[in-house]
C-alpha cells in the first residue's frame, strides 16, 4: 500500500469552545484550515508523511461566482503568498493570518510546493499559473500542485482538504539482456528535451496543464548499473534516482542515448553508444514512466518498451481538525 501524506494545518491561535458548540455557532466566524493528501514519490527527496513540511497557497473571495476560465481574481486577493510549515508535527501559517471564512461568499484555493516555485501569476481573467525550470539531476525535486474550486464555510467548516498532485513525469530505466552475454552498462542519458514550460491550474478535476515549454537539454540518468539481473531484465532504478522532467510531447531531436559494453564465450563484441529516437512520444502529466532497453550484444540497434503508471492518492483515515471560532465582536 502506498503511503501517503496527511497534515492538519494547526489552528495560529485556539480559544473557546468545544467543536460541537463551535459548528453549532453557525452565525459565528470559524478559522480556515487545511489538511493535504500526498501520494508516495521516488525522487531524491520523497514527499511523504515524515518530510513533507511545507507548501505555499493563495485564495481569492469570488462572492457568488464560481471559478472559471472566465474569473477575475486579481483584485479579490483573500491570502497570498501564505506558506503552511510543519515543526515537530505541528502545521503553522506565516505571512499573514489568521483567516476566518465569510458567511456565504465562495473562496478559491491554489497551493503548490515546493514553495520555491517562482513567477506565479494571476492573469486578467481565469486560472493562476506559474513557470519551471527543471533542475539539474541531483538537485531534482517533486512538483506538486492542489486546487479546490469554490469552498465556503458551509462544506468546508472542518478544513480545506488540499489534494496535491505530482504535475512532473517520472522516467527509469531498465535493460533486457541476452542470455550468456556479459554487460557493462556505464551512461543512460535522455537527450534533447524541453526543460523549461508554464503551469496553469485546470478546471474541475483537473489539476492543471503544461504550455510554452522551450529549451533542449539533456539529463544522464544516475542508475544502479551493477544490479542484478532477473529474468534477463536488470533494474536501474533505486529510491531515489528516478529523473523529474516537464511533460511534454517530445520532438525529433530527442532520444535515449546507452553506452555500454558486451562480452560473449570471452570475446567483446560491442562497445560503445547507441541512440533510440523517441520523437513524438508523449510524457503525461503525473505518469511515472519506465524504459525498458532490450540491449544487443552486437551492433543490431537499441530498442525499448515503455511501461506507464501513475501516481496514486490514496484516501486518508483524517486527523481530527478543530476549527476555531474567535470571541464575537
Amino acid at each position: 500500500m502506498k503511503k501517503i501524506l496527511l497534515a492538519a494545518v494547526a489552528a495560529l491561535a485556539i480559544v473557546g469552545c468545544s467543536q460541537n458548540e463551535e459548528i453549532e455557532k453557525a452565525g459565528e466566524k470559524a478559522e480556515i484550515n487545511f489538511t493535504t493528501i500526498v501520494g508516495k514519490t521516488t525522487r531524491v527527496t520523497p514527499m511523504v508523511t515524515d518530510n513533507f513540511a511545507t507548501f505555499k497557497v493563495n485564495a481569492y473571495n469570488t462572492a457568488t461566482v464560481d471559478m472559471n476560465a472566465e474569473t477575475v481574481l486579481g483584485d479579490k486577493e483573500f491570502m497570498k503568498d501564505i506558506t503552511a510549515n510543519k515543526s515537530g508535527g505541528t502545521w503553522s501559517l506565516t505571512g499573514g493570518g489568521p483567516f476566518y471564512w465569510p458567511m456565504t461568499d465562495k473562496i478559491q484555493f491554489f497551493a503548490y510546493s515546493p514553495i520555491t516555485v517562482t513567477n506565479y501569476t494571476v492573469p486578467d481573467k481565469g486560472y493562476p499559473s506559474f513557470s519551471y525550470v527543471i533542475k539539474a539531476v541531483e538537485l531534482q525535486e517533486d512538483l506538486l500542485a492542489a486546487k479546490v474550486e469554490n469552498a465556503n464555510k458551509t462544506e468546508n467548516k472542518t478544513s480545506v482538504n488540499l489534494a496535491f498532485k505530482h504535475i512532473l513525469t517520472q522516467i527509469n530505466f531498465s535493460a533486457e539482456l541476452e542470455s550468456g552475454v556479459t554487460y557493462t552498462v556505464t551512461k543512460i542519458e535522455i537527450m534533447d528535451v524541453n526543460n523549461t514550460g508554464t503551469f496553469t491550474y485546470g478546471t474541475g478535476d483537473v489539476v492543471g496543464a503544461w504550455s510554452s515549454l522551450s529549451g533542449k537539454i539533456s539529463y544522464e540518468y544516475a542508475g544502479k548499473y551493477d544490479a542484478t539481473a532477473t529474468d534477463n531484465v536488470a533494474d536501474f532504478s533505486t529510491n531515489a534516482n528516478a529523473l523529474m522532467l516537464l511533460p511534454q510531447t517530445l520532438s525529433a531531436d530527442a532520444k535515449i542515448a546507452v553506452t555500454y559494453s558486451a562480452v560473449k564465450n570471452g570475446f567483446t563484441t560491442f562497445t560503445g553508444t547507441k541512440e533510440v529516437s523517441l520523437k513524438d512520444k508523449v510524457w503525461g502529466i503525473g505518469k511515472n514512466l519506465r524504459y525498458t532497453l532490450k540491449l544487443s550484444s552486437d551492433a543490431t540497434e537499441v530498442v525499448f518498451t515503455p511501461s506507464v503508471s501513475e501516481w496514486t492518492d490514496e484516501t486518508p483515515q483524517p486527523d481530527p481538525v478543530t476549527p476555531v471560532t474567535p470571541p464575537t465582536e
